[in-house]
């Protein structure tokens, strides 16, 4: 049950595209969250393929579990909301990627 005047939000995730090459672009997820839940718990909403890359040489040993996927070794995300960046640094390992896009310039598309 959702508390009296809690915000609903519907976030939509993208995959990168260009679009001045399609015309369409649809969302590659679609998250209902509240108000009240953190970016955090955003971040650990959003699946994304890459982060289920086996690293590791398995040529040899194709049956055998890896140890641990992406997500497991690289842990460092950001956001960028309104021109602010919100860096995710839960843990000890995690850096500040978003200085390595911070110096793009800023384009804004609408469709």
């Amino acid at each position: 049950m959702i508390p009296e005047g809690e915000v609903i939000l519907t976030i939509n995730i993208y995959f990168p595209g260009n679009y001045e090459k399609f015309n369409y672009i649809r969302p590659h997820m679609t998250l209902l969250m509240t108000g009240s839940h953190t970016l955090a718990e955003l971040r650990d909403a959003i699946c994304c393929v890459s982060d289920l890359q086996v690293c590791g040489e398995f040529s040899s040993t194709p049956d055998m579990a890896p140890d641990f996927i992406s997500k497991d070794l690289f842990k460092s995300a950001f956001f960028f909301f309104e021109g602010v960046f919100y860096n995710d640094m839960r843990y000890p390992e995690c850096q500040d990627i978003s200085r390595s896009v911070s110096s793009f310039p800023v384009r804004t598309y609408s469709k």
